[in-house]
């Protein structure tokens, strides 16, 4: 409960509470009256008033310290920065850019976002900054794809959200701007028959990398997560995978992209590769996979381009990128009449919702087969030319 204090000069302070601690400043009021915490003169009232504002702001987590004191020594202390409501956009953005810790993939996106951004708004003042100004800016980005508009405007619109919060500006003038429509990237798998020749190629030409193309087309691991593999992953004895990091952008992340960790089965077709592949790295190393430093490979750029593009090029298959490994799992198992949820386990995915998204043409109506056995569906692997389509 917060008090009033008096000086000698009957200067009226307000006490209370925030950060755990207890806090003392003074107001523009001076008593008029006899003084003490019940005294009713005017000034008293309009000092308790502003105690009541700043207790009651401080409960519904709303207390911003700068603008009830913005002469206080105890700004600088808990380490606030004031801001005036005539700050430009550069600054603020700056300001935001710097307040973040995030991957470093996404610091050098935001980064070049912020770059661009200012560059048309950086010397506007941020209540200056309107709809019809961003539909101009709008206009400005038509030369790049609508995916890479979105992501400005996204940006844009997260910096300028952060300038409601701060309470700099009263409404994000971007929630009046539609965003650019982005058609979802297209699944395009390759066909059965397609992974086994594949699959035969690297066994027979590159060896020691032929667990990893089968790992994609068979358990639908993103490439950063089969490049973070270790042995003591993989349990044997209940034949499962637990799927626990990411190499990204040469980073180790211990996590995947949308949780920070997935157990999945392991099928059996997969069984041999991986015995086989036990030769190349298991006692060297604890990566699954290494390159010729005997180190994981921190980019998967390297893997496309000696044994990815190679592969394609050599048994004349149409080029894909990597990525279309899990796209291949994920529509041959659909197509196959995989549950919908094994399907969404293995992908890691947090929902239906995107299995819907990119693959419902693939999943096939009142199939009787679904759920049937995984080695059902691999047994037949590359006996026929069928479209999983």
């Amino acid at each position: 409960m917060g008090s009033l204090r008096l000086l000698k000069s009957k200067r009226i302070y307000v006490r209370f509470t925030y950060a755990d601690k207890q806090r003392e400043e003074p107001t523009g009021y001076y008593c008029t009256g006899k003084g003490g915490t019940q005294c009713k003169c005017k000034s008293c009232q309009s000092a308790r008033a502003i105690l009541y504002s700043v207790e009651r702001s401080i409960r519904e987590n709303t207390f911003k310290y700068e603008e009830f004191f913005p002469d206080s020594r105890a700004v600088a202390s808990l380490g606030i920065i004031s801001v005036s409501k005539e700050i430009t956009f550069g600054e603020y953005a700056d300001r935001w850019y710097n307040s973040l810790s995030l991957q470093p993939s996404t610091m050098r996106s935001y980064s070049n976002h912020v770059k661009k951004l200012c560059n048309y708004f950086g010397k506007a003042r941020l209540k200056d900054i309107v709809p019809m100004v961003i539909k101009e800016y709008k206009k400005t980005l038509e030369q790049y794809s609508a995916k890479y508009q979105k992501h400005i405007l996204v940006t844009f619109s997260t910096i300028l959200e952060s300038a409601k919060n701060d309470r700099l500006i009263d409404v994000n003038p971007m929630s009046f701007v539609p965003k650019p429509k982005v058609s979802a990237k297209k699944a395009d798998p390759f066909f059965l028959d397609e992974v086994k020749t594949i699959l035969e190629y690297t066994q027979k030409h590159y060896p020691h990398m032929a667990l990893f193309f089968a790992i994609g087309f068979f358990m639908g691991l993103r490439e950063g997560e089969i490049m973070g593999l270790k042995w003591g992953d993989f349990d044997f004895t209940k034949n499962m995978l637990r799927v626990q990091r990411t190499i990204t952008d040469g980073k180790i992340k211990e996590s995947t992209k949308t949780a920070e960790y997935r157990d999945i089965p392991i099928p059996e077709i997969l069984l041999n590769y991986i015995q086989n592949h036990k030769q190349y790295t298991m006692l060297k190393s604890e990566w699954v996979f290494v390159n010729k430093y005997n180190t994981p490979f921190m980019s998967y750029n390297t893997i496309n381009k000696y044994y990815w593009r190679t592969t394609l090029l050599a048994c004349k298959l149409r080029y894909r990128e990597v990525y279309q490994m899990r796209h291949s799992f994920a529509c041959n198992a659909l197509a196959s009449g995989f549950e919908l949820s094994y399907v969404q386990m293995m992908l890691g995915h947090s929902s239906l919702e995107m299995i819907f998204k990119v693959y419902g043409n693939y999943i096939p109506q009142n199939n009787p087969n679904n759920g049937f056995k995984i080695s059902h569906f691999w047994g037949n692997l590359g006996e026929t030319k069928k479209s999983i389509i």
